[in-house]
């Protein structure tokens, strides 16, 4: 059997929406879809819901328990993502809205990863290089491309997202940059 995942806050929609933030709705219609081909995996989604209202995540559940109430487990609230993501084949990170800390660690730790290509993601998750990205619009493309990764073991997007992880987040290149720009800086006496 193999893991579908993704780790994250459970963020209820903003008044103006219908859909929470990071977009566990259209993880879950996914989901359904790929069952309809196959019925080797699992849908893990981590996390526990931001703040003190569980209604939303209640919601979730309870939609998920209509796909299929023994393939798609909540296991709430983790305390090292590496411990919960470590164990899946496949990341997929659908936020509407996101830096980069979405899909971080699956590149670092070498797990195939599908993101949004909403805010900085694709900064990281390069189409076709480091994973996919892929519109939130296309329901069927999503699916096609977590097949592709369940179906394919795709080294080179291991490789290469932890290899571009590494490369952007070089500690003595931030060092150095960042002291560069703080001594450039000059200060303008406004009187």
């Amino acid at each position: 059997d193999k893991i579908i995942g993704t780790a994250s806050y459970i963020y209820p929609p903003k008044f103006y929406e219908k859909t929470g933030v990071k977009n566990h709705e259209l993880l879950l219609d996914v989901f359904k879809e790929v069952l309809s081909e196959r019925k080797d995996v699992y849908l893990i989604i981590s996390g526990s819901t931001f703040g003190n209202d569980s209604k939303y995540e209640k919601l979730l559940k309870a939609k998920a328990k209509l796909i299929d109430d023994k393939r798609i487990i909540f296991t709430g609230k983790y305390k090292n993502v590496y411990s919960v993501i470590s164990n899946f084949n496949v990341f997929v990170y659908l936020s509407k809205s996101e830096n980069l800390g979405g899909v971080f660690e699956s590149l670092l730790y070498e797990i195939p990863t599908i993101s949004s290509d909403r805010g900085a993601l694709p900064e990281l998750v390069i189409n076709n290089e480091t994973g996919y990205n892929v519109s939130l619009n296309s329901k069927l493309l999503i699916k096609d491309k977590i097949i592709s990764l369940l179906d394919n073991d795709h080294e080179e997007f291991k490789l290469k997202g932890r290899n571009k992880v590494t490369d952007v987040f070089n500690k003595e290149v931030l060092l150095t940059t960042a002291f560069e720009i703080y001594n450039s800086v000059k200060c303008i006496n406004y009187k």
